[in-house]
C-alpha cells in the first residue's frame, strides 16, 4: 500500500513539473511568433538578423540578396510571388564561408532559382555546380562573381537577374523582416 502511495504522489509531481514546463515553453513560443519582428513574412524563410548572424561570413563575403522584388510579387495572393527559401554554404568550399548558394523560388518570375556567390578569386569550370550545362546569369558584384542558375529562364525572369541590384547591406533590402 505504501509503495502505491509513493508512485502516485511522483505521478502527481511529474504530472505538476510537466504542465508547467509546457506552459512555459508554450508562453514564449506564441511570444516568439507573434512578434511582427521575428516573423520572416512572406518572402523570405529568415529574417535579417537570422541571415546576419548564421550566413553573414566576413566583412569581404557577406551574403548578397537581391534589393527589390519582381514586380508582381507584392500584389499576389495566393502561390510564392518571391521567396528565399533556403541559404547553404557551397559544397565544394564548405566550410570557407565565402561561398553560399541561396534558393529562391518565384511564381511571378515563373521557376525556381538557385544563386551561387562566390569570391570572382575561386575559379569554377561549372558556373552551376553539378548541373552541368544549365542556363546561367552570371553578374560581378564587388568581389564576388554571383551566378543565378536555372532551368526555368525567359526572357522576363533572365531581365530581373540581369538588373537587380544585389546588396550585402540587409537594412537596405525592403522585403526582408527582422
Amino acid at each position: 500500500m505504501t509503495i502505491r502511495v509513493v508512485s502516485a504522489r511522483r505521478w502527481l509531481a511529474i504530472a505538476a513539473i510537466a504542465a508547467i514546463a509546457l506552459s512555459v515553453s508554450a508562453g514564449s513560443v506564441s511570444f516568439e511568433y507573434g512578434n511582427d519582428d521575428v516573423d520572416p513574412g512572406r518572402y523570405s524563410a529568415f529574417t535579417r538578423e537570422e541571415l546576419r548572424s548564421n550566413w553573414h561570413g566576413a566583412k569581404r563575403f557577406p551574403i548578397l540578396v537581391p534589393a527589390r522584388l519582381p514586380a508582381g510579387a507584392e500584389e499576389m495572393d495566393g502561390g510564392l510571388g518571391f521567396n528565399l527559401s533556403n541559404v547553404v554554404t557551397d559544397p565544394v568550399r564548405h566550410p570557407s564561408r565565402r561561398s553560399w548558394v541561396s534558393y529562391y523560388d518565384s511564381d511571378v518570375l515563373g521557376g525556381s532559382f538557385r544563386i551561387f556567390q562566390r569570391p570572382t578569386d575561386d575559379a569554377r569550370q561549372e558556373p552551376c555546380g553539378p548541373n552541368v550545362g544549365q542556363p546561367f546569369v552570371q553578374r560581378r558584384v564587388g568581389d564576388v562573381v554571383v551566378t543565378i542558375c536555372s532551368s526555368d529562364f525567359s526572357s522576363g525572369n533572365r531581365e530581373y537577374w540581369e538588373s537587380v541590384t544585389f546588396t550585402g547591406d540587409l537594412e537596405e533590402v525592403g522585403w526582408l523582416r527582422g
